[in-house]
């Protein structure tokens, strides 16, 4: 039996104590607040998938399986108003171990407000222990937020207090920026300046509406001096204490200063000067000023010894220390990913809290469910994440191991290994998670147990208390018993199985809990449980997964009318049946063309849809023929990119092909600092303005190419149009072997043509080549036309 064991230190953290903290004079009571997404109360939501995903539609969302994969966990045909929604939120986070929200003064928008009002009706109305506030975020639209709280919730006994302050916490904190920058304008031009986009930013519904304040700065001599003398670092302080004496009513305010500025370069003053001693300057000048300093995820700029350093200096400095805590994050329309083994992390974690000896938290987040850092409820991750945080936060403000009233089991996994989203199907993967995936599997025992994995020969003795294990995460199913005396006692059977068949991109854990039906009774009693079965089970009687059936056959997301589905069937009579279709990965209910005519032609920037791209793209018969490549580490090697970026430009998007910047395999949450040996080649689709350009960018020693794969054997012609903003050259290639050469020096197109005969998956490489210039090549035109088909098609069917 293979066994994957955590480092010495984490398995300390596990069976130690923390009484030691708790018992330090003047330690200021010790509470976990959770950051709460405005956009998405619980009353609002409606089924947790759509019943229809046309997958081919050409929308990157509809491609990529939509935007949700792990909604909040609710019976089917859920229906609250805002109240009763926000109470069974409360009632959640209290038992996860939350002691209130942080509504996001941005998120959401207009729906803020409405919000924080609901939740604060809820814990009124039944008289939760619980308490709510705003987190500070966007500059322009806090004061707002300072107003209503005061306005409408300071004799509420539910608002957030912190030494009889009202308590805000914050989100990259950067509101001097934006007040220093007015001043030095206004001093420019004689003239008061309002923002071109304060309206936009500060008027939302619900909202009092203020006009734009001006403070001044006569202290600092250039907005510079902001990130880098006394008395910028002391300046920051002022846009708080104005809010406070301007809306405050006489009441006093407690403000966190979110460190992300600092701690992950999200301001261009400290990223001019950043180092380990500028960060300990700048920490201790802001603590002497702020009540708490924190960080809202985990830095990329200090590692773990120097956080904990800077929490040290903090709390010299008279702040309290508000450590990162987030399990994981995905944004299926970003590029970040980060999610790595889940429990691990949590360890991991809870650990920086106790060593930086943190005394105020603010999660990230309880319910951001496109980011999918959710700590509430969700289709995939269940209870897990909240029961174990309960576990672990009970442990930090008590100082002991929590009491253990009955056995427990949870497992935690990613329903596939590294790399088996490259061929998923039928959604699309937008990156390739190259991270550690592995089985774990956490107990919570009133005495000892043995623990068995079926199918899987592992078994091993747990203690009582908190055991954690991770094994490697093979396909196949995941079952856990833990048994006394040779008698069950506690089983958990879970409704994923681990797989190597991918239908959709899913980036961070799936988990079970043995808990699961006492929760939900406890949160929605008789209604039928929902998130018990799996997509990718296969049930008895069926040759298919549910996912296969329910997409193509039935209601996508609906286990209660799950459609059969004849093996021997062939519904788009194209001569495949329905389990061959589902073993080579097409559509069976839409007739397949893998016949390609002399005279098809392959026109990338015509053909491909609207600010939509992946890796590979496809053609219009769903061949995968369009790759994008990178050179590797050694600057040779041509490698596919596995990560994707999109991002939105005024009046267009601009979506880049490369490798990740950060080692996804390494820590997932803690310092992921620059890969130094990252290649920063890319290739970019741009769109801006009803036009569509290829932009090849190599950098260094490492080239990038645009790979055309040969769907089929026979003679091809091809015709671009390239430039270079610089000096550039373009090599087409048909292996290794050169057939074409041009080298570019201006924005002006040089078109260019030749015919080549390739074998079916023969690649042809449209190269730019690091050298002279900046090497970037521009192509606003590219089509490859069948002149004749001489042989087998190739594999390459989506």
């Amino acid at each position: 039996m293979k066994r994957l064991v955590l480092a010495a230190a984490t398995m300390l953290w596990i069976g130690g104590a923390a009484a030691g903290d708790a018992a330090e004079a003047n330690v200021p009571e010790k509470k976990m607040y959770a950051h709460y997404m405005g956009c998405y109360p619980l009353h609002l939501w409606g089924k947790p998938w759509p019943e229809k995903i046309d997958y081919r539609s050409g929308k990157y969302l509809d491609a990529l399986g939509g935007l949700y994969y792990n909604p909040p966990l609710l019976p089917e045909n859920y229906s609250a108003d805002g109240v009763e929604a926000a109470a069974l939120d409360i009632r959640r986070a209290i038992r996860a171990g939350i002691d209130g929200f942080a509504v996001d003064v941005l998120a959401g928008r207009e729906r803020a407000a409405e919000t924080v009002r609901n939740l604060f009706r809820a814990a009124e109305k039944y008289d939760l222990p619980f308490e709510i506030t705003f987190c500070l975020d966007i500059p322009f639209r806090n004061p707002a937020a300072v107003k209503l709280i005061v306005d409408e919730f300071r004799n509420s006994p539910k608002l957030a207090r912190r030494n009889g302050k009202i308590l805000f916490l914050g989100y990259i904190t950067r509101d001097a920026e934006g007040y220093v920058k007015e001043y030095f304008q206004r001093l420019k031009e004689g003239r008061r300046i309002v923002p071109a986009n304060f309206e936009r930013e500060a008027f939302f519904a619900g909202f009092p509406k203020l006009s734009r304040d001006t403070i001044d700065f006569p202290e600092l001599n250039s907005p510079e001096e902001l990130w880098s003398t006394p008395e910028g670092f002391a300046a920051h302080i002022k846009p708080f204490r104005h809010y406070e004496k301007k809306f405050g009513n006489g009441e006093k305010m407690m403000f966190e200063f979110e460190l992300s500025s600092l701690l992950r370069g999200f301001s261009a003053g400290p990223r001019k000067q950043m180092s380990p001693e500028y960060l300990k300057r700048a920490v201790a000048a802001l603590a002497k000023d702020f009540d708490i300093l924190g960080s809202f995820l985990p830095s990329t700029i200090a590692d773990d010894e120097q956080i904990v350093e800077l929490a040290a200096i903090a709390r010299e400095n008279g702040a309290e220390w508000s450590e990162a805590v987030c399990y994981q994050y995905d944004n299926p329309n970003w590029s970040r990913i980060l999610g790595g083994p889940l429990v691990e992390t949590m360890l991991r974690r809870w650990e920086m809290v106790e060593k930086t000896k943190a005394t105020i938290l603010q999660f990230t987040t309880w319910n951001d469910y496109t980011e999918n850092t959710l700590l509430a409820p969700g289709y995939e991750t269940r209870y897990v994440h909240s029961e174990l945080n309960a576990y672990f936060a009970e442990k930090w403000k008590t100082g002991r191991e929590p009491a253990v009233e009955t056995d427990k089991i949870y497992a935690v996994y990613h329903k596939y290994p590294v790399g088996a989203e490259a061929a998923s199907f039928p959604f699309r993967s937008a990156r390739i998670l190259e991270c550690k995936k592995v089985l774990e599997v956490v107990t919570i025992l009133t005495a000892p147990g043995r623990v068995t994995l079926s199918g899987r020969d592992i078994s091993y003795d747990a203690p009582a208390g908190f055991c954690y294990r991770q094994f490697p995460a093979s396909p196949g199913r995941v079952e856990v018993t833990v048994s006394r005396k040779g008698e069950v006692v506690k089983s958990l059977k879970c409704g994923e199985p681990i797989t190597g068949k991918v239908f959709r991109q899913q980036a961070t854990p799936t988990a079970y809990s043995s808990e699961f039906m006492t929760l939900w009774r406890e949160d929605f009693g008789d209604a039928e449980p929902v998130s018990l079965r799996g997509f990718y089970e296969v049930e008895p009687g069926s040759r298919f997964p549910n996912w296969f059936r329910q997409l193509f056959f039935g209601t996508y997301g609906d286990f209660r009318n799950m459609p059969a589905v004849d093996p021997d069937g062939d519904p788009d009579q194209d001569g495949a049946t329905n389990y061959e279709e589902f073993l080579r990965g097409t559509d069976p209910v839409r007739k397949d063309s893998d016949r390609y005519e002399p005279g098809f032609c392959w026109n990338l920037l015509k053909d491909l849809p609207d600010r939509y791209s992946f890796n590979p793209d496809l053609d219009s018969r769903a061949g995968r023929v369009w790759h994008y490549y990178g050179s590797g580490k050694d600057g040779m090697t041509p490698l596919l990119f596995t990560d994707l970026d999109r991002t939105p430009q005024k009046g267009g998007m601009t979506i880049t092909h490369r490798f990740p910047m950060y080692d996804r395999g390494a820590w997932p949450w803690g310092r992921y600092q620059r890969d130094p040996a990252f290649p920063g080649c890319r290739i970019s689709h741009v769109w801006k303005q009803n036009e569509h350009r290829l932009l090849l960018e190599p950098k260094g020693i490492h080239g990038t190419s645009l790979g055309f794969r040969a769907p089929c054997a026979g003679t091809f012609s091809v015709d671009l149009a390239a430039a270079a903003p610089g000096k550039g050259k373009l090599k087409i290639l048909s292996g290794r072997k050169v057939l074409a050469e041009l080298n570019l020096e201006s924005r002006i197109p040089v078109r260019a043509g030749l015919e080549a005969d390739l074998k079916a998956d023969d690649i042809l490489f449209f190269t730019a080549e690091p050298g002279g210039g900046n090497g970037r090549i521009e192509i606003s035109d590219i089509r490859i036309v069948l002149n004749r088909n001489s042989g087998r098609n190739a594999g390459t069917k989506e």
